[in-house]
């Protein structure tokens, strides 16, 4: 089993078709299918961890299959996790009215 067959296996589970992988993350859909054609050991690292955050998985199970890693943890409790569109990640623990305060800031933004 190959990090292809895992994402494979992954997008089954989830019932995602490669094109909405591609539509979802802005990967051209030419591609990936040459990648998957040709099983291209060289892989653009940015490409999977793209990939492995949208299947909520981690970068060690696609490339290594240790099912430990086939999940990402669940978030600790009063965290708020934002990833920038250049796939930058920032992890921010946050009080109670602090946590609140964004909620609020966050449903109202989507209700307008």
């Amino acid at each position: 089993m190959d990090v292809y067959d895992r994402i494979n296996g992954l997008l089954a589970e989830k019932r995602i078709r490669k094109r909405k992988l591609c539509i979802d993350l802005d990967i051209p859909y030419t591609t990936l299918a040459s990648m998957f054609q040709r099983r291209s050991k060289s892989v653009d690292i940015e490409t999977l961890k793209k990939i492995a955050s949208y299947l909520d998985t981690t970068l060690e199970y696609l490339v290594t299959g240790n099912e430990k890693y086939k999940h990402t943890a669940l978030a600790p409790a009063n965290t708020v996790t934002i990833v920038t569109s250049d796939n930058q990640t920032y992890v921010y623990k946050l009080a109670n009215d602090k946590l609140n305060a964004i909620m609020t800031i966050l449903n109202n933004m989507e209700q307008q």
